[in-house]
């Protein structure tokens, strides 16, 4: 087993509310090369009032500081641990054409349309995550990986911001700070709703290829939906406030953020989205959640 570290305190973050500082953890286990960072604590109100229905009603969560993913699992760390493990790739996949079609055929080895090892493996369902995870873990005993919560994934994505997106409520912005629908997409998909610019892809692109928000963490909204740890409830009534998961009767897993293919209707802060557990959809990946357990890595102050 391998495992190397990194620890930076960073004294530069500035989001809508506040300076901060902000400590990131470079990670390499058995190979798969990994960036956290803190996510300081804080209160948020959770929701949309300009939203789905899903999205209300509106209300406070307490988050205590975390430390996320700054990007999403690339195709290269997914088949890593594949490998390790013989993760099967049988399973076959949805994906869009005039409508969600299912194929036997494809899988997160071959979606469907090219990709890189640095772009965001898709066609991961929620127990795919689940198994990854397990692994990770028993590769070493100084950190649990886990996905975040739903909350915990808003209330990063917002990056202290109360608007629709991180920088405020102009869609315009999206083509700088995300991989969505876009020129490039339509020329593919003309039935897509798009944004009125062009991120330069059609479909997925490289992880942190865009603007990060004032956390550090890139792509939370479009390249791939992120599956958080939540069941899917219909609304937020009787919600928790403290940034748990919201468990429960688990027929259908959330994911956020929007993908490659998402207007900006879709890939923004607020909007929910549910699947079961066990679908594969070519725009749906995930990114994780570190928790120090033991043996904290020294820190350097810069």
């Amino acid at each position: 087993m391998k495992l190397n570290q990194l620890v930076l305190f960073l004294l530069c973050c500035t989001n809508a509310l506040h300076t901060f500082a902000q400590e990131k953890i470079d990670l390499d286990i058995n190979g798969i090369k990994m960036q956290f960072v803190t996510i300081p604590a804080g209160e948020f109100i959770m929701g949309d009032k300009d939203g789905q229905r899903d999205e209300r009603p509106r209300h406070p969560v307490s988050i205590d500081s975390f430390y996320m993913q700054t990007t999403e699992i690339t195709v290269e760390q997914f088949d890593i641990f594949a490998n390790a493990t013989n993760h099967p790739t049988n399973f076959g996949c949805w994906y869009f054409n005039s409508g969600w079609l299912f194929s036997a055929e494809l899988n997160w080895r071959n979606p469907g349309y090219p990709q890189q090892p640095n772009h965001p493996a898709v066609c991961i369902s929620w127990n795919d995550t689940q198994q990854f995870i397990t692994w990770l873990n028993q590769q070493q005993q100084e950190y649990r990986f886990r996905l975040p919560t739903e909350a915990e994934w808003e209330y990063a994505a917002r990056a202290g911001s109360h608007e629709r997106y991180y920088w405020g409520s102009d869609p315009s912005g999206l083509c700088t700070h995300a991989n969505a629908s876009d020129k490039q997409t339509l020329k593919h998909f003309p039935s897509f709703r798009s944004n009125d610019c062009d991120d330069g892809y059609v479909e997925t692109s490289p992880v942190g290829n865009y603007l990060a928000n004032s956390y550090g963490l890139f792509d939370v909204y479009g390249n791939a939906w992120e599956w958080t740890q939540d069941c899917w409830h219909e609304s937020y009534s009787h919600a928790p406030e403290d940034g748990s998961a919201w468990e429960g009767n688990c027929m259908r897993r959330v994911f956020r953020g929007g993908g490659w293919g998402d207007n900006p209707k879709f890939a923004r802060s607020g909007l929910r989205n549910r699947t079961e557990a066990n679908k594969h959809k070519d725009d749906i990946g995930f990114r994780l959640v570190l928790e120090i357990i033991n043996n904290k890595p020294d820190s350097t102050a810069n």
